[in-house]
């Protein structure tokens, strides 16, 4: 079963607002909310979903929240972080259970990067997206998609602001704040804009405490996990003179350290304290294949070139995995890198 909704768009104070009454809808109706985050999870997909789940849990819902991958430890002080789940795929028994059922998945912009298969659950409950990628398929039965937004935090603000009646617990608040504040580098990405800081401002009038949440964030690795990042950090090898920079860790990296592929989170962007790199990139080898996590802050953006690898994102961020040897991945995307910036062409035929 489908849903045929139009969405609509007001404007407050200049800023675009979306029309979130379908899917406080859907959800006020719903039993059960299954909360569903993207694979290799970040601040967004699950400080937004946190934030859900502290809701439900206050509205008397029944809610379970899942993802492909677990959750890194740097962002493991979110609320019921301890309930999450990491699944490939939906239980049957989850979508027979008693009651109106509702999937929401958050920051993702392809159902393959959810729960496989997404597409079988859609004739069972109706599923709702909530993402802000520009390059998200319009997938499920309710999808709102603003890319005008910088993360999926300010979405779901939005909506918590529109359900009136809805509680809004001070720790729902903090996982908003931490879905915003690392999906814009601490508001230092270009992704930033007034919006972004007036929700920010909403959340800390509601009690969010920035300093409090930077500090849970950036200064919760490990002296393992710094010598993993040392470790790459020591490979870097630069393309077009010296406006890219790319390392790479294998997987015997991770091994003989002993941490998970999660202790990844945010050193790509470190990479750029390189005086004069704009084209930021991480590779990382997983189950045979080789993941790559770009970062722009030039003229090159980061997502047609994900895109041309099968991969995808935002301008600025984004990412792509192959099933082909590391080695050859750096080679090919920095001889691409190159030509890009050579010819100063950031389109692909």
């Amino acid at each position: 079963m489908r849903f045929s909704i139009v969405l609509r768009e007001r404007t407050e104070e200049g800023n675009r607002v979306r029309d979130f009454t379908a899917v406080i809808s859907l959800l006020q109706k719903a039993d059960t909310w299954i909360l569903i985050s993207h694979e290799k999870p970040d601040g967004d997909t699950l400080g937004s979903a946190a934030a859900l789940a502290v809701v439900a849990e206050a509205l008397g819902k029944r809610w379970r929240w899942v993802g492909k991958d677990p959750i890194p430890s740097s962002l493991t002080f979110l609320p019921f972080s301890a309930a999450y789940e990491t699944m490939k795929s939906l239980p049957e028994e989850v979508l027979e259970e008693d009651g109106a059922l509702c999937l929401v998945v958050v920051d993702t912009s392809t159902p393959e990067r959810a729960l496989v298969p997404l597409a079988t659950y859609e004739g069972k409950a109706p599923l709702i997206v909530l993402d802000h990628h520009g390059d998200n398929s319009g997938y499920g039965a309710l999808s709102i998609v603003d890319s005008s937004a910088a993360a999926v935090g300010e979405m779901i603000l939005d909506l918590f602001e529109q359900a009136v009646e809805w509680p809004f617990p001070l720790d729902a608040a903090e996982a908003l704040y931490t879905a915003i504040a690392t999906d814009t580098g601490n508001f230092s990405y270009e992704n930033t804009t007034e919006r972004t800081f007036l929700a920010a401002a909403k959340l800390v009038a509601r009690g969010v405490l920035p300093s409090k949440i930077s500090e849970r964030v950036h200064s919760s690795n490990t002296e393992e996990g710094l010598r993993l990042w040392g470790l790459a950090l020591s490979r870097i090898v630069s393309f077009a003179n010296g406006q890219v920079a790319c390392t790479f860790l294998r997987d015997e990296d991770f091994i003989a350290s002993g941490c998970e592929r999660s202790n990844l989170e945010g050193l790509v962007n470190e990479l750029f304290r390189i005086r004069n790199v704009t084209f930021a990139v991480l590779l990382s080898e997983q189950d045979g294949q080789t993941h790559a996590s770009l970062r722009s802050r030039g003229a090159v953006p980061a997502q047609p070139i994900a895109r041309s690898w099968g991969g995808g994102g935002h301008p600025q961020a984004a990412a792509f995995r192959v099933p082909v040897p590391l080695e050859e991945v750096l080679k090919k995307l920095g001889s691409q890198l190159e030509d890009l910036y050579e010819t100063g062409n950031s389109r692909f035929e």
